[in-house]
């Protein structure tokens, strides 16, 4: 899994209805975050399962976004399964 450094004075939001939880500013903490259409920077993506900051998601069956550690994980019990990876 790769992780992702974050500054202070974050937040996580979840960045449309369904969608993923990605850190989030006010102002722009660091070059590479993006900017968001109501405002704000985006940063990385968080997982929803152990909250860690990783560089992409897998939305799997069961709604969530995980990495790809905890989507693993999950494929190996055989609950989940890989519908596509935002990144």
């Amino acid at each position: 899994m790769m992780t992702v450094q974050t500054p202070g004075n974050t937040e996580i939001r979840r960045m449309w209805k369904g969608g993923p939880l990605r850190r989030w500013a006010e102002e722009r903490p660091l070059s590479s975050w993006i900017p968001y259409a109501t405002g704000g920077y985006a940063g990385p993506y968080v997982c929803e399962i152990c909250r860690q900051d990783v560089v992409g998601v897998y939305r799997c069956s069961s709604e969530d976004w995980r990495c790809a550690k905890c989507r693993v994980q999950a494929a190996r019990t055989g609950k989940e399964k890989r519908v596509r990876m935002a990144a």
